[in-house]
């Protein structure tokens, strides 16, 4: 495999084109892949100092608001003629720092294809699911879609789930059972309309931050593993990490110092991630420049 495609989304003005020119080099600095990159953004305008060919998203017609909501604007990847239907694909969240090959990620995709996504559990059910669905026949593996690894051409039928479920909400029907859980966010919405087609990545190989470093109920236990230098997912075979969550957003990690206490609701991290804060400060200093 030589060439594969880098999707971002970018709407609205809460980020920068700064943040995918940052991507972008972190991304090319570490693989010697052919890649294409393509940002789906709500305006052709877009201003990048990397070759990143821009599509409007196909239906901006469709409710704002709606599309706002559960970052469902970011589901038009699925809509047939966005991507290059061929070609292997990554998605990447803008609060995301890459920091090894994706040829590894890629590596992972041809041994079991499939739509990967990082966990959301720690127990990864699709690897079992036919147990588990006979246990739960309603259960679907749940994963973030921060991080999204598939080929376009068996996936476009998220976006016709996406449509058909859009069409009665706006009618005025309300969903129940599994289609109201699925209608609440993007991530939601492709787990459970690609169930048994979905994969997840280890956090071993792509971190979710919260999830790698937080401690649970105690700030004491927090600091204690920070000092004592007990973060296993901290290493360099590490891919990528990507930072979702509110008191993870990079305009905050940019101005964390070491012993800063960070929490997202019963979830604590001490700040010890000095490499971390200093690739967001470079982001939010070029998001500054005219």
């Amino acid at each position: 495999m030589n060439r594969v495609q880098v999707a971002f989304v970018l709407y609205g003005d809460r980020y920068s084109e700064a943040y995918i020119d940052c991507l972008a080099a972190s991304i090319l600095e570490h693989t010697q892949l052919q890649i294409d990159f393509v940002c789906l953004s709500d305006r052709p305008d877009r201003r990048f100092e990397h070759d990143i060919r821009i599509v409007v998203h196909p239906e901006m017609d469709l409710d704002w608001d709606i599309l706002m909501d559960g970052c469902r604007f970011k589901l038009g990847l699925f809509h047939a003629g966005v991507l290059n239907p061929d070609v292997l694909t990554f998605f990447f969240d803008l609060d995301t720092m890459v920091m090894g090959d994706i040829q590894r990620l890629a590596d992972i995709h041809a041994r079991n294809p499939g739509l990967y996504v990082l966990p959301f559990h720690m127990i990864q059910t699709w690897k079992i699911l036919p147990f588990v669905k006979w246990l739960r026949p309603s259960h679907f593996f749940y994963g973030t879609s921060s991080f999204m690894m598939f080929t376009p051409r068996d996936f476009t039928f998220i976006y016709q789930a996406f449509r058909t479920l859009y069409d009665r909400v706006i009618a005025g029907e309300t969903l129940a059972g599994q289609e109201a859980k699925a209608w609440r966010t993007d991530e939601l919405l492709v787990c459970w309309a690609a169930d048994g087609k979905t994969r997840g990545v280890s956090l071993s190989v792509f971190g979710r931050f919260r999830r790698c470093f937080a401690v649970p109920y105690s700030a004491t236990l927090a600091r204690l593993r920070s000092r004592l230098g007990l973060n296993v997912y901290d290493k360099p075979s590490l891919i990528g990490m990507t930072f979702d969550g509110g008191p993870f957003k990079p305009w905050l990690l940019a101005e964390c110092k070491d012993g800063d206490l960070l929490q997202e609701r019963k979830h604590y991290v001490a700040w010890r991630f000095p490499k971390y804060a200093a690739y967001w400060r470079k982001v939010i200093a070029q998001s500054k420049q005219p």
